[in-house]
């Protein structure tokens, strides 16, 4: 999970240094959307370092919380402002599956992060002598001799 969440918070971090280089265009709302783009990169990089350090899920739960509502608010000025600013619609497309995508892994972290740390672990389930219906392994007391295997051992001219 961390890492299909790392690749994406790139892709975004990416894809709105790349859309929104406002400034560097020149274009009209450059002085908007350059802090609203810093935003959304103090979080992405908020959360990367979060999933670094191996924080625990509640921690990275409030954290994507974070960066979902500053993702928000960024499409929210894209999309209203996508005349003013000369955005492309492929661009705004990508920054919103971007949003999605942070808003669904958001959504599986939080889960994870409300069932407390006894129920993270998974459960041993069983294992294969057990499906089979026999033991896991034999004990001495088990094991019966004359078996296939018994004849293996010793000299065979003897018998």
């Amino acid at each position: 999970m961390s890492r299909r969440f790392i690749i994406v918070a790139a892709m975004l971090l990416s894809l709105v240094a790349a859309v929104t280089d406002a400034q560097a265009q020149g274009m009209p709302c450059g002085n908007e959307i350059m802090p609203l783009r810093g935003a959304v990169e103090k979080q992405g990089l908020s959360v990367k370092a979060a999933i670094d350090r191996k924080a625990d899920p509640a921690t990275l739960c409030k954290e994507l919380k974070q960066m979902t509502a500053t993702e928000g608010k960024f499409v929210k000025f894209l999309k209203d402002n996508q005349s003013w600013c000369q955005i492309p619609p492929q661009a705004i497309e990508q920054v919103t599956g971007s949003q999605t995508n942070t808003a669904k892994i958001r959504d599986q972290v939080c889960t994870v992060a409300a069932r407390g740390p006894a129920q993270r672990q998974i459960p041993a389930g069983p294992g294969l002598s057990d499906a089979l219906g026999t033991s896991r392994a034999p004990t001495p007391s088990t094991a019966k001799s004359g078996g296939a295997f018994d004849t293996l051992t010793g000299n065979p001219f003897k018998q």
